[in-house]
């Protein structure tokens, strides 16, 4: 059996022998890189077959070698933020998620996750990961936990049930923590208050069930392309992201992708016009509540507006 070292951490490598595994057990374990683009570097035969390929080789090429090639791709952007809000602090090492994954078949299956968190050399951090089977009743009661997701979904009360985006406490404590970073702070740094103008009256006319979809087509949309930034739902209709960028150009393309994307839903009652407002932080300030007010303070001013779908804010408001 190979051992390879990565980065000051010992893994058991890709020429192991499954006689060294049970097969057929209902889960399976695997590593992956905790930052970047997420990359495996081991996986079990369990993990090969529970995702339907015939080799490491072959699951490699299927999933492209990272742990969000392994993730359903509409269960991705809620997954990772409860990850990132069980273990983005010291005292926190461990993680419990639920979500789906495809095989290589198309088949959908149901996985539950218990993560731990490790730093190796060089400040590289990786994700030891066991996932087991559970049938589609278990993923979706939330009621009959075991006793260890119990333990674990105690603590976790950073993120929005309803889309996976952090809640905004946890949001002010994250973005505190980024603005300490010398790294984050050479960018320049965007809060965006995005609202959902006539929430009210679009549930009245789809239905709730409608609503919360589009909730979370809101927060699928911000997660796809604010890329690296901190995304969170306020309250209802209302989200807040804060990214970095180059210059200002960038956030206003970004924001513009946005729009686009809410209005190329395929389902056209999904196709919302989105009302924004983007504050810059001023390099004298890093107050993260105060930064906000003024993003919802330039958004506010434009509801009434139907020629413009997003405002900087100046010190006139």
């Amino acid at each position: 059996m190979d051992t390879a070292i990565y980065d000051g951490v010992s893994i058991r490598g890709e020429g192991m022998n499954a006689e060294y595994y049970p097969v057929g057990t209902p889960g399976g374990f695997f590593i992956y890189e905790a930052d970047g683009d997420e990359r495996i570097l081991f996986a079990d035969e369990n993990i090969i077959r529970m995702y339907d390929c015939e080799d490491m080789e072959d699951f490699r090429e299927f999933t492209g070698n990272t742990f969000t090639g392994m993730v359903y791709k509409d269960d991705l952007h809620k997954i990772e933020n409860e990850i990132t809000a069980q273990t983005m602090f010291g005292e926190k090492r461990h993680d419990y998620v639920r979500y789906r994954i495809q095989t290589k078949t198309g088949e959908v299956r149901y996985v539950e996750d218990f993560g731990h968190l490790l730093h190796g050399a060089g400040g590289k951090r990786f994700f030891y990961v066991f996932i087991v089977d559970v049938d589609q009743d278990e993923f979706l009661n939330r009621n009959k936990n075991s006793f260890a997701e119990a333990q674990v979904l105690s603590m976790n009360n950073e993120t929005d049930k309803l889309t996976g985006l952090f809640n905004m406490s946890f949001f002010y404590q994250s973005v505190q923590t980024k603005l300490e970073s010398l790294e984050f702070r050479r960018n320049l740094v965007a809060f965006i208050h995005f609202d959902v103008p006539n929430f009210k009256l679009f549930n009245e006319r789809y239905g709730f069930h409608m609503g919360d979809e589009l909730l979370c087509e809101v927060a699928k949309s911000l997660h796809e392309v604010f890329v690296g930034g901190i995304a969170a739902r306020f309250s209802d209709d209302h989200f807040v992201v804060c990214t970095a960028a180059k210059e200002k150009l960038d956030v206003e393309i970004a924001v513009d992708k946005f729009f686009k994307l809410m209005l190329s839903h395929p389902e056209p009652a999904m196709r919302v016009r989105i009302k924004a407002g983007v504050y810059f932080l001023d390099d004298n300030s890093s107050e993260v509540g105060l930064a906000c007010d003024h993003a919802r303070l330039a958004c506010n001013s434009i509801k009434a507006r139907h020629d413009i779908n997003y405002f900087i804010y100046d010190e006139s408001l």
